[in-house]
């Protein structure tokens, strides 16, 4: 059965100032639906929404860190354009033109979410919910102009009704200005210009002179001075412009009535896309605040455990102030951790750290912890936090207290979150502490997890008596007079009122004179309690330290090993190619064997010459067959004793399937070092092989020696090498030289399994160090039989052409 929403009362909201940490949210968002509803975010109704929001912001925090930005824009509601529209609605033309850009955005950001549906599958299945109109959007951009005005290519008629408009226009104009010179309005005119009176062009005319000018009357100046008539001549003309500017805002008018249509039709699309737009714009914003934050995703439990690693107060951060980030850890089988400390030591600070970390879960944000914090969904978060007193209900301090406690121990169901600020204070102290106790214990026994501040002593003695508590510690650097901010577990911590009231500039005598009235036993337990805290400082240092070199020390050491895998498996690869080369070239010697018999057959030739021929191809073979079967008897072989090893002896290194040189005998672990070739690695005495003394000398002379030249390369010199192609040159320059020399290894490897018989290698000139370091390494390479500088059409002494063994 489903869980229903959380219970987190509105005192708890404002108690935590959740509404700022929304107002970051919403300062993220792309699009003002979003940014409103991320301003009023409720939090997830049951534990699959929960996952899915959390997964949602997991994925757009990963390709944010990718560098990936998902193409957004900040469109307006456009739901209750489209309902109206669905309606038989006439749409504004600004209404039109959101609802296009609105499918432009949807269509853009749909496409580019598809292409991630591996890397943010939530986010691309959410992506499927936006309109896949983009044809719809674009004809609605396309239809008005920069101005937002209906465009004349909108329609076929359009154009052609305002360009006849115009030429009314201009005609009426000249027409109308043609009268101001007329000899027949002299000295009628009260100025010398026309206007414009209820969408038709007039002539200022004195008002002594308006019975002698055939017209109409649209109207009088203020001062009565004026009267504004149509001329008669004019008068047809005007009819005519008032007609085609109807004809016109007709057009515009079956237009936009078009255009509505069209959205109409599309406007269960628009509303469902637009619900995903802000869904996914929410995530981004979320991704975002994390990325601001540098949050991670919290571990879900159904356990009572609150484990929140290096937390740091979330609106302390986006202030832009530096925080000591704390473990806050209530683990079975305590249920109640107790804060204790001096004032202004950051109990308060801690308290609320855990209440934000809860709700930003349980609203499927990141949380501001380190990898491995782990909460549950809390079924409800309360708060007690400030001064509850209140002159309009007549109510003190500690009764807005228990009022609000008494409230709480009625809403709260088990496994709820529980923050208590200065619990019980406003009273008398024994009594306030005794009630205190009485009430942490009721909300224990209720199964609720809580976190608590005080002052009170016999509440820091509580987790020496009772396993449901557990202490934590403000720290106070004593010798600095100044709190530390850190949060120390499982020590009580001390007050300090003095010392802080010390600090805060009160005067020294009244200190002194509060030191000698707490007595001797009061400061005997301050002395106490410091040294607690001093011990519990050092050994976290310690702790740290500790961690930190063990973290360094495992770096180096998966750095270390990562190199020396990826050197082995190098060394193998290279020792197997040469394997497989040498049967290789042996079976195409048997073949060639094979042929020969083939052709020869039913000729007369010398019996005596052929089987001499055939003895010696078959002797060549067997000495390749016996080489390797000599390679696997000596890895099958036992392990010599560790005392017979001694360094500069030969073995054969069964991990690697090569022999190498003791460089090192045997180590107190049964490891030695050996080398093959430029390879220098620790392998254990037991992987090591004896080698006799011709199997030794046999393995250097073949590492040592080159390839025997392949079949199809034997016979070609310079003179019948083919020439200089894409495919048979490698082109180093600009590397560095190990770089290059490995690539020109891989290349001429390449070319030999291949058969060619030439290679050209492009090192350029530059200062001459990679051109000679190329040449030097190709003098001892068993690929090369001869090398050469490129001829001038070849790229002259930039370039090395290689004769393949």
């Amino acid at each position: 059965m489903p869980r229903m929403m959380p219970r987190v009362p509105d005192k708890t909201l404002r108690h935590l100032e959740w509404s700022r940490v929304l107002g970051r949210l919403a300062e993220h968002c792309r699009g003002p639906v979003a940014a409103d509803a991320a301003a009023r975010l409720p939090f997830a109704a049951d534990r699959r929404e929960l996952d899915t929001r959390l997964a949602r912001t997991t994925e757009a925090r990963r390709l944010l860190d990718a560098g990936r930005s998902i193409p957004l824009s900040g469109v307006p509601d456009v739901v209750p354009a489209a309902r109206a529209a669905r309606r038989g609605g006439l749409l504004e033309p600004e209404q039109l033109i959101a609802v296009g850009h609105h499918l432009e955005a949807a269509a853009r950001c749909r496409r580019y979410l598809a292409d991630l549906e591996d890397e943010a599958p939530l986010l691309a299945e959410q992506a499927l919910g936006l309109a896949d109109e983009p044809d719809l959007g674009r004809a609605l951009l396309d239809a008005f102009d920069e101005h937002g005005e209906l465009a004349d290519s909108a329609s076929g008629e359009l154009g052609y009704l305002r360009t006849r408009v115009g030429t009314l226009h201009e005609q009426l104009k000249q027409r109308v200005h043609g009268l101001l010179g007329d000899p027949e309005y002299e000295g009628m005119l009260q100025d010398d210009y026309y206007t414009i009176r209820e969408d038709r062009y007039v002539l200022p005319i004195r008002s002594g002179h308006k019975r002698h000018v055939e017209g109409i009357v649209h109207g009088w100046s203020a001062s009565g001075q004026t009267v504004y008539i149509e001329p008669q001549p004019v008068v047809e003309a005007n009819n005519k412009l008032l007609m085609a500017q109807a004809e016109v805002n007709r057009e515009i008018r079956r237009v936009l009535t078009k255009l509505s249509r069209q959205v109409g039709e599309a406007a269960r699309a628009i509303e469902d896309s637009q619900q995903a737009l802000v869904a996914i714009d929410l995530a981004v914003a979320a991704g975002l605040l994390s990325k601001e934050l540098e949050a991670t995703a919290p571990a879900l439990t159904n356990a009572p455990r609150l484990r929140l690693k290096a937390a740091r107060h979330p609106l302390l951060l986006l202030a832009g102030v530096e925080v000591v980030p704390n473990d806050i850890l209530i683990e079975p089988p305590h249920q109640v951790l107790v804060v204790t400390g001096p004032n202004t030591g950051g109990k308060t600070v801690a308290l609320k750290t855990a209440g934000l970390c809860a709700l930003m879960t349980l609203a499927g944000l990141h949380v501001p912890c380190a990898e491995g914090t782990t909460l549950p969904a809390f079924p409800g978060v309360f708060t007690d936090i400030g001064d509850e007193q209140s002159l309009d209900d007549s109510t003190s301090t500690f009764s807005g207290h228990i009022a609000n406690v008494n409230a709480i121990l009625g809403a709260m169901t088990p496994g709820s979150l529980v923050l208590l600020d200065e619990l019980a204070v406003g009273t008398d102290p024994l009594q306030g502490a005794a009630l205190a106790q009485a009430v942490l214990e009721g909300f224990a026994s209720r199964a609720s997890l809580v976190v608590v501040t005080t002052h009170y002593e016999s509440l820091k003695a509580l987790p020496f008596d009772d396993a449901r508590f557990r202490n934590g510690a403000m720290g106070f650097e004593v010798d600095r007079g100044a709190p530390t901010y850190h949060l120390t577990l499982d020590v009580p911590g001390s007050s300090s009122a003095l010392r802080t009231a010390r600090r805060l500039g009160l005067a020294a005598d009244i200190v002194d004179r509060a030191e000698a009235l707490a007595g001797p036993q009061q400061k005997a337990l301050q002395t106490v309690i410091e040294a607690l805290e001093r011990e519990a400082a050092q050994a976290r240092i310690e702790r740290e330290a500790a961690e930190e070199e063990r973290r360094v020390l495992r770096a180096a050491r998966e750095s270390a090993e990562a190199i020396e895998g990826k050197l082995r498996q190098r060394l193998r690869d290279g020792l197997a190619r040469e394997r497989d080369a040498a049967l290789e070239a042996a079976r195409k010697l048997r073949d060639q064997v094979q042929k020969a018999q083939r052709e020869l057959k039913g000729q007369r030739r010398d019996a005596t010459w052929l089987a001499e021929q055939k003895s010696k191809a078959e002797r060549a073979i067997d000495e390749v067959v016996a080489a390797k079967e000599a390679d696997k008897q000596a890895a099958a072989g036992p392990a010599p004793a560790p005392g017979t090893l001694k360094a500069g002896q030969r073995v054969w290194v069964v991990s690697l399937g090569a022999e190498a040189e003791l460089v090192a005998p045997p180590d107190d672990r049964g490891r030695c070092e050996v080398r093959a070739g430029i390879l220098t690695v620790k392998v254990d005495a037991a992987d090591l092989r004896p080698v006799s003394a011709k199997q030794a000398k046999r393995n250097r002379d073949e590492i040592e020696g080159r390839r025997p030249p392949s079949p199809a390369t034997a016979d070609v010199d310079w003179e019948s090498a083919p020439p200089q192609t894409p495919d048979n040159t490698c082109d180093v320059r600009g590397m560095r030289a190990h770089e290059a020399l490995e690539k020109v290894e891989r290349f001429l490897d390449g070319q030999f399994e291949r058969d060619r018989s030439i290679a050209f290698i492009i090192h350029g000139h530059g200062t001459g160090a990679l051109k000679r370091e190329v040449r030097q390494w190709l003098r001892s390479s068993r690929y090369a039989r001869d090398q050469r500088p490129g001829q001038r059409h070849e790229g002259g002494d930039g370039v090395t052409a290689v004769l393949l063994a």
